[in-house]
C-alpha cells in the first residue's frame, strides 16, 4: 500500500463481513489475516484459520466465523472418530470371520468359498458360535 493512498477507518466486523459475503468462512489474504487476528484477539466472533486438520499449513489463510469454526472442528473430530470406529469394527469382524473360515474348513470340510459363507452366516448367530467352543474377539488387543 502506498503511503499516500486514502485509508478507511471501520469497525473489525464490517470489515469481516464484507469480506465473508454472507458465508461462514473464506480464504483471505495473508497481510489481513495478520491483521484481524491481531483485532479479534481474545473475542470470540472472527478465527483465522492457518492449519487444515491434519496440520498441513493452508496456501491461504481462512477467515472464519468463531462459533462456525467451532462447530466445523467438532464436526470433524466426531467424524474422525466415527470413521475409526468404523475401521476397528470392519478390522475385528473380518479377524472373526477368518477365525470361523479356519475353523469350518478344517472341521465341516468345506471348500473356502462355501466356509466363508458359512462363516458371515455365523457371524449373526452368537449362540452357533458358541456351540462349536469359540469366543469371538471383541477387541483389537485380542486380533
Amino acid at each position: 500500500m502506498k503511503n499516500d493512498e486514502p485509508r478507511i477507518n471501520i469497525p473489525l466486523s464490517d470489515f469481516c463481513s464484507s469480506h465473508l459475503c454472507g458465508e461462514w468462512y473464506r480464504e483471505i489474504p495473508s497481510h489481513l489475516a495478520l491483521i484481524v487476528e491481531q483485532l479479534s484477539k481474545n473475542r470470540q466472533s472472527y478465527h483465522i484459520q492457518w492449519y487444515d486438520e491434519e496440520g498441513k499449513e493452508l496456501h491461504l489463510p481462512v477467515l472464519w466465523l468463531y462459533n462456525r469454526w467451532i462447530e466445523s472442528v467438532e464436526k470433524y473430530v466426531k467424524l474422525k472418530a466415527e470413521g475409526e470406529a468404523r475401521r476397528i469394527a470392519k478390522f475385528i469382524y473380518d479377524a472373526n470371520v477368518k477365525m470361523l473360515l479356519a475353523h469350518i474348513v478344517k472341521t465341516m470340510e468345506l471348500d473356502v468359498d462355501k466356509a466363508r459363507e458359512v462363516a458371515n452366516n455365523w457371524m449373526n448367530n452368537p449362540n452357533k458360535i458358541k456351540s462349536v467352543g469359540l469366543k469371538l474377539k471383541e477387541k483389537v488387543e485380542e486380533v
